[in-house]
């Protein structure tokens, strides 16, 4: 993490200049955030030693479809609960969060951490919750529309057009899902395991969430699924692994276009290689 003094901030991100009003006194702390792919963040520490994280709305966020209102809406909504951080601030600038105290978990999260904890927002009551619905046809379009196609392998678009509908499942079921819960995502605190950066969370299939999490981790479907029905008490985890099994390509999808698009928004040649494997994962 850079540190750095409020002026020099403010040089890189005049997003912050919205916060003049938050903060009585200029943060005496400043950090730019390593990693998060789809926006940089900030660490900012006020003069009372409080620590917040400043997440910009800005036209990359756009791009991959992050609304920090919709953002703000469900931490508010989740905030009786102790893994997620608490919203303080929303302007058109962006959200301010709560800073999570801890420890990312980075290589250090095993797969029962993982299973439990997607059981445990999975389990969120979210009838009385103003929580955006997940798309899969509209999310995948508006990373597609944005794409240079012209400079894309054919195969791409077969791939597209192939799994751009939904899986489909004999049940229909809706939770609460993060959609982007991997060991970069979770912190260790005093009060258990948190999760942070919830902007692409919305309700959907928790089997599509069981399948994004076994793409970003690695982690073997079949002992995952189960592991995650013992937790959860289900009785028929052949049911279900069947479920994330006819989700998994189209997470992958999802995975490829959005990592084309970071390519193309970037120039970053990891992102095509990313993007690449997943689509010979695809036609595999």
């Amino acid at each position: 993490m850079a540190k750095m003094n409020w002026d020099e901030a403010l040089g890189l991100d005049d997003s912050l200049a919205s916060l003049s009003e938050f903060f009585v006194t200029q943060p005496g702390e400043i950090e730019l955030l390593s990693g998060g792919l789809s926006n940089r963040c900030w660490k900012l520490t006020d003069a009372q030693g409080r620590h917040y994280v400043w997440r910009p709305a800005t036209s990359i966020s756009q791009a991959f479809g992050v609304s920090r209102a919709n953002e703000y809406y469900l931490l508010r909504a989740l905030s009786h609960y102790a893994f997620s951080p608490q919203a303080v601030l929303l302007n058109k600038s962006g959200l301010l969060v709560e800073w999570l105290e801890g420890h990312v978990m980075t290589g250090a999260v095993s797969s029962l951490d993982l299973m439990t904890t997607l059981a445990t927002i999975h389990q969120v009551e979210i009838n009385d919750k103003p929580i955006q619905k997940f798309n899969l046809p509209e999310r995948v379009d508006l990373y597609w529309m944005q794409l240079d196609t012209e400079r894309l392998d054919p195969q791409v678009e077969a791939l597209y057009r192939r799994f751009r509908e939904p899986a489909y499942t004999p049940n229909q079921l809706r939770t609460l899902c993060h959609l982007d819960l991997g060991d970069y995502n979770m912190i260790r605190t005093p009060r258990g395991i948190g999760v942070i950066d919830w902007e692409y969370s919305a309700i959907g299939d928790p089997r599509m969430d069981l399948a994004m999490t076994c793409q970003v981790a690695g982690l073997d479907v079949s002992d995952s699924v189960l592991s995650y029905c013992q937790i959860r008490g289900i009785e028929e985890p052949q049911v279900w692994l069947e479920g994330v099994q006819e989700w998994l390509p189209r997470v992958q999808l999802i995975g490829m276009l959005w990592f084309y698009l970071g390519y193309q928004l970037w120039g970053d040649e990891l992102y095509r290689q990313r993007a690449e494997q997943l689509k010979q994962s695809l036609l595999a």
